[in-house]
């Protein structure tokens, strides 16, 4: 099943858990696992409480502070959204292959093809585009 989220902010924190409990509950599934990922450069899933709303605001505000835009990062040069890319990478968990396939794939890329490293030199590779969901 695929849940599709829609952000209002350039940079934001969602509050998902009430749409997966939903879609894992209307799935008939009883016994299991639920596998939430994103597949995009510049967003993450982060696991944290949600009592205070403010956790979010803080969370943002920390990574700015940490990873500030246009901070002279080479990648802005291409789309102006380094630090977006950064931020994702430092809060996603990637050791899941099937994730990195799957977003190879949905990004035109062939998960077939031999292993690119991590890291890739300023101004290539770069077909993804978009905004920062939560980090």
């Amino acid at each position: 099943m695929l849940l599709q989220f829609r952000t209002t902010e350039h940079k934001q924190c969602l509050e998902i858990t009430d749409r997966v409990r939903d879609a894992v509950r209307e799935s008939g599934v009883e016994r299991g696992l639920c596998h939430v990922a994103v597949l995009h450069a510049t967003a993450a899933i982060v696991v944290n409480e949600n009592d205070d709303p403010n956790i979010g605001v803080d969370l943002l505000t920390a990574l700015d502070r940490a990873i500030p835009d246009h901070a002279g990062w080479l990648h802005d040069r291409v789309d102006d959204n380094a630090q977006a890319h950064i931020k994702a990478a430092i809060l996603r968990d990637d050791s899941d292959p099937r994730r990195r396939s799957a977003a190879r794939h949905l990004a035109g890329r062939d998960p077939r093809r031999a292993r690119r490293p991590a890291c890739r030199a300023p101004g290539r590779d770069h077909d993804h585009h978009g905004r920062v969901s939560n980090g």
